[in-house]
């Protein structure tokens, strides 16, 4: 099962089915912790709502931003960019560290990453076998929280150039 809902019994998302639905790069918002919080979203452009697709989330380094991590280019890989829906957030200030992310498990920014699985996969078809996430610097470091804090929701994270952990008695899961 997903970590807010949004599968069915089926093993695939909710949103399998249906056709009511944005395809192409796009901006979205939501609000947690009464932030309002921002995020691109890329849907393949030939989009079938009867497939499930993987879904991928790219965090940026410090300072940098979700449209910023789309030049990492993941979604260019070979057939990365037909079979995912890729996701590109934006950090906030954290502490006096800069643009980034609060990695510690139960913060805003784990449960924002839930509330973005939940929405996509009551509007998509999303395989929830298949969420990935991948990182670079500080992302890199918010890919290993997601690992440490929220494991089963994850089938593989990838870090580059990040390896610190700022909460690293992760929970028994």
């Amino acid at each position: 099962g997903s970590p807010g809902g949004g599968v069915n019994d089926g093993g695939f998302s909710i949103g399998c089915g249906n056709t009511n639905v944005t395809t192409g790069l796009f901006g979205r918002s939501m609000v947690i912790d009464s932030v309002t919080r921002t995020y691109q979203v890329r849907v393949p452009t030939n989009y079938d709502p009867t497939v499930p697709l993987a879904l991928v989330f790219v965090f940026h380094g410090n300072g940098g931003s979700g449209s910023g991590s789309i030049g990492f280019g993941l979604q260019n890989a070979a057939d990365a960019g037909t079979g995912a829906i890729f996701v590109f957030p934006d950090g906030m200030p954290f502490m006096a560290f800069g643009v980034g992310w609060d990695e510690t498990c139960g913060s805003y920014d784990l449960r924002w990453m839930q509330q973005i699985i939940t929405s996509l996969e009551s509007t998509y078809c999303i395989d929830p076998r298949r969420r990935f996430a991948a990182g670079f610097s500080w992302g890199g470091d918010m890919v290993n929280a997601l690992a440490c804090c929220l494991g089963p929701t994850f089938r593989a994270v990838a870090n580059a150039s990040g390896g610190e952990l700022w909460n690293a008695t992760c929970p028994n899961l």
